[in-house]
């Protein structure tokens, strides 16, 4: 039993000779202004939004079941890391990472990936600091500035070799204790450590917890203090 339409001999020979001389796999389909492509122009797929049914997840699951989305990714099924392999590529970037201009360039690599923007809580901080110290603060935390193993959210633009840092909570100081599993690390060990950090360069360094910008009026005199120091 035959299904869908029928299309005579004469209608398929038509459809044939339009189509000659038209190359449709190269076609730039960004651009087609076929109306099957006009009409995915913000398309909204019938089932967005829509909660599936264990049914329905136990399905999809089976039908992507031992399919790769490439043929490179196949070697990697059942391929077994040579025994020391890991230890020893361990040992080699932790010397690598000695090195202060190859975790420059490491850093800023990732931060550029990553396309960091600032946060809401920095964009509270740099409006703040503009609004009071106008034309002597630069927002950097996206990468542009990377100097040694840290990466400074504000640099002063007048000459003064002073950096500003925002520091979150759980980012610098709960993930490092688990980190290192060090429950007793303190904000005043992870400052200590930013600050021996960026005086190797000639910087001075001012750490804002996420915390203390409930006092604005504070940190407002703490950024007076450095710039006057």
């Amino acid at each position: 039993m035959k299904l869908g339409r029928h299309l005579s001999e004469e209608t398929k020979r038509k459809i044939s000779e339009s189509m000659k001389g038209k190359n449709i796999g190269n076609r730039n389909w960004e651009n087609s202004a076929c109306i099957k492509n006009q009409f995915k122009k913000g398309h909204m797929p019938w089932d967005k939004g829509k909660p599936r049914s264990d049914e329905v997840k136990n399905a999809v699951r089976l039908a992507h079941l031992n399919k790769h989305a490439s043929v490179n990714t196949e070697f990697k099924k059942g391929h077994k890391v040579p025994e020391g392999w890991k230890e020893s590529y361990r040992k080699k970037l932790y010397e690598r990472l000695k090195n202060d201009d190859y975790r420059i360039k490491l850093n800023k690599k990732r931060l550029t990936a990553c396309g960091f923007k600032p946060n809401k809580k920095e964009l509270f901080l740099d409006s703040l600091i503009q609004s009071n110290f106008p034309n002597n603060w630069k927002y950097v935390g996206n990468g542009e500035v990377v100097l040694g193993a840290g990466c400074p959210d504000w640099i002063n633009v007048n000459g003064q070799k002073k950096v500003i840092l925002h520091h979150g909570i759980y980012w610098h100081l709960w993930r490092l204790q688990k980190l290192r599993n060090n429950p007793n690390l303190s904000k005043q060990d992870v400052e200590r450590e930013d600050i021996e950090n960026y005086k190797k360069y000639g910087f001075d360094c001012l750490i804002i917890w996420e915390d203390e910008l409930k006092n604005p009026k504070q940190i407002v005199e703490k950024i007076h203090k450095l710039q006057i120091s």
